[in-house]
């Protein structure tokens, strides 16, 4: 059976753009004010079907910075950075391209 044009699935729910969109929204909204133990949400649909418009809209209304990273184009290490070891423990230089302070979403 084929799924609607408009589905979306999110950390286990699969609903309307509007449903994930909430479920995001709420997800935003708890990170934000502290709650560590949150998931983040994982959405994947079809193209064409806004994922990346409703996560830049909610995070204009977060007020954080949104970094739109298709990951398809990525290697692992783009996104982990640099390995360098100090004090005998490995640690990783970030990309000089993601943002160091406020928030943000990747």
């Amino acid at each position: 059976m084929a799924k609607s044009k408009t589905e979306l699935a999110s950390t286990g729910h699969k609903g309307t753009l509007k449903q994930v969109a909430a479920l995001v929204d709420r997800h935003m909204t708890l990170f934000f004010d502290g709650h560590r133990g949150v998931p983040s949400p994982y959405l994947k649909g079809p193209p064409g079907v806004g994922k990346t418009d409703v996560v830049h809209q909610l995070a204009e209304k977060h007020g954080a910075k949104f970094k739109d990273v298709p990951l398809i184009i990525y290697d692992t290490v783009d996104m982990r950075g640099i390995p360098y070891v100090k004090d005998g423990t490995t640690r990783w230089a970030l990309p000089g391209e993601f943002p160091r302070d406020g928030k943000g979403i990747l």
